[in-house]
């Protein structure tokens, strides 16, 4: 572990739990807004990136610096669902990252403004993020141009988009990527509860909390809500990043098995002891080697 993670996790640790005790989701929002509004201020999403509506929301588009100008049949493309609990909204801590990884790959980047919970519990979001897919294909984007990516809630939400597609084979896009993914609200992996002085970000109340706000009572092993009980039959090449320390560990790992299981192709980086979604975290050495890893993998499969 480099001295940075170290003292990221340090500070973060300071802080564990803190999503837990808050009583109105609307303090821990504007939090976030404030974080958000600072990150904004990053030369490196200066320019590039512009807005389009994509049914009845917005999405934020991003057109890659040194990216062809081709017909979109031909236009390499990232669908990016972005974390955030599936009730927290931070764009520009996104953009710095898909920036990047979308000039080196030369594509453009695709995040949706799905809705969010509690506002609109589950299934709004995953509806929004089967729509924009959609939509992009209606435009006539072609999937075996497109990677379909996201971390945490995104990472669960990719999952669920390639169950409620590919029964579809035009629809199989050329690859995913799954940072630190959800999917488990059963918390039936054991690193829930081994983790619990482990993980630098959570504790396992935190979720319950989360649990709350997006399910709003509904059947936590449904597969439509927990993608890990669905099918992973005919998933394109996924791509997984996850931690040893982190409690959504086993999610990660168990939707590598199944993938694998059912015929897949997947890959599976585990990093030692650092954070949730620490491939966002750009001052880290780990950071960079994994989205110079991520960069490969798309690269090997456009």
């Amino acid at each position: 572990m480099s001295w940075q993670s170290y003292l990221l996790n340090i500070l973060l640790r300071l802080n564990r739990g803190l999503l837990q005790h808050f009583d109105h989701l609307s303090n821990l929002r504007r939090t976030f807004a404030r974080l958000d509004t600072w990150q904004g201020k990053n030369k490196a999403i200066s320019q590039g990136w512009d807005h389009y509506g994509c049914g009845d929301y917005q999405v934020d588009r991003y057109h890659a610096r040194n990216a062809p100008e081709l017909p979109k049949a031909e236009q390499k493309l990232m669908l990016f669902l972005h974390g955030g609990a599936y009730s927290l909204r931070s764009p520009n801590l996104y953009k710095i990252t898909i920036t990047e990884i979308c000039d080196a790959l030369n594509c453009i980047g695709i995040m949706p403004d799905y809705r969010l919970a509690p506002e609109y519990p589950h299934p709004a979001g995953i509806d929004d993020c089967i729509l924009c897919y959609s939509k992009l294909l209606e435009e006539g984007y072609l999937a075996k141009n497109i990677i379909i990516a996201g971390d945490s809630a995104g990472g669960g939400l990719t999952a669920s988009v390639l169950q409620a597609t590919l029964h579809n084979p035009d629809h199989r896009p050329a690859a995913a990527v799954l940072i630190s993914p959800a999917g488990d609200w059963s918390f039936s992996g054991r690193s829930y509860f081994v983790n619990e002085a482990k993980d630098p970000m959570f504790r396992i109340g935190s979720f319950l909390f989360l649990r709350h706000l997006y399910l709003a009572g509904q059947n936590m092993i449904d597969p439509t809500v927990s993608p890990l009980f669905g099918s992973f039959k005919n998933f394109p090449p996924c791509f997984f990043t996850t931690s040893t320390s982190e409690l959504l560990r086993d999610t990660a790992v168990a939707m590598h098995e199944q993938i694998i299981a059912e015929g897949g192709e997947s890959e599976l980086h585990m990093a030692n002891g650092l954070c949730h979604i620490y491939p966002f975290f750009g001052f880290l050495p780990e950071a960079k080697q994994t989205k110079a890893e991520i960069i490969a993998f798309c690269q090997r499969h456009w």
